[in-house]
């Protein structure tokens, strides 16, 4: 029939697609590993008297996010050593913001080259 097209591989593509839809879905691991390099940047950067507070710093992760404390019931003045307490006189030292902006290319990259091996796998015929 004149203007009929037919198309080869596309069950395959749609498989695919849907299999790195679902990968895309779920970063933890790349999310896990992010997390961790940030959380050892973090404890490098701590202001330190006794050490707690860098002890204190935990990485965590999800599917879609990669999470970096510190402080806790331990160490309950982490949030006054970060942000400071101008009626203390308590300057802040906003370690953990730095380290954010330290580690945003390298965890940019991390995201960017897993997002590519997914996508790598998307194929037709």
């Amino acid at each position: 029939m004149a203007g009929d097209v037919q198309v080869i591989g596309a069950d395959r593509l749609a498989a695919t697609m849907h299999a790195a839809g679902r990968s895309l879905a779920d970063m933890t691991d790349v999310n896990r590993r992010t997390a961790a390099g940030m959380a050892n940047v973090s404890r490098s950067r701590a202001p330190r008297r006794t050490g707690r507070l860098a002890a204190s710093t935990r990485a965590a992760a999800t599917r879609s996010q990669a999470t970096v404390t510190a402080g806790g019931p331990g160490v309950p003045y982490a949030g006054v050593i970060h942000f400071g307490w101008p009626g203390h006189n308590i300057r802040p030292q906003p370690w953990l913001y730095a380290t954010l902006r330290a580690s945003e290319p390298a965890a940019v990259a991390a995201v960017d080259a897993r997002i590519g091996q997914i996508m790598s796998k998307i194929h037709g015929a």
